[in-house]
């Protein structure tokens, strides 16, 4: 982890993060879209474009990965992989490990928003224009739902 600077995330000073939303591994919080928790509670926040913050539970700020065109969608898997989007036209989702490993999981999608896996670990995610795909673990991808009018964010409650 690079450039390690101690802040305080509060919503006065993160007018990008405002309306989004955070989604736990197993539950869903609306509280702000780009931004997930992770065990043993980590904040990452994809700073709208070019990287993804993690912030610990004191409020250390840390980059975790950079070098993004566009990320807004972001989700953990039930392994706690770390799936990100990138880009817009085309738009790749990437995946990286626990221990820091990224791959490409899925490209050639258009403007990727919203992303959330349900407790059977398939990944579903919004695109514009108005489609939500699922992904099976095994990166096959159906569409799920179409026409819809610009989905963005998504969750899924305890139930899954």
């Amino acid at each position: 982890m690079k450039n390690k600077v101690k802040a305080r995330l509060a919503p006065a000073q993160s007018p990008h993060l405002r309306s989004f939303f955070v989604a736990l591994i197993g539950l869903a919080l609306p509280v702000t879209p780009g931004a997930v928790r992770a065990n043993p509670g980590d904040l990452y926040v994809t700073n709208f474009g070019h990287e993804v913050l993690k912030f610990s539970p004191s409020g250390t700020q840390s980059i975790y990965a950079s070098g993004f065109n566009v990320s807004i969608g972001i989700a953990f898997d039930s392994s706690g992989n770390l799936f990100v989007s990138n880009g817009q036209n085309p738009a790749s989702i990437m995946e990286f490990t626990p221990s820091g490993t990224e791959t490409t999981f899925a490209s050639g999608l258009n403007n990727v928003f919203g992303m959330a896996f349900d407790p059977a670990g398939n990944l579903f995610v919004t695109t514009n224009p108005s489609v939500i795909y699922e992904y099976a673990p095994n990166g096959t991808r159906t569409t799920f739902a179409s026409g819809l009018d610009g989905p963005v964010g998504m969750a899924f409650d305890r139930a899954g």
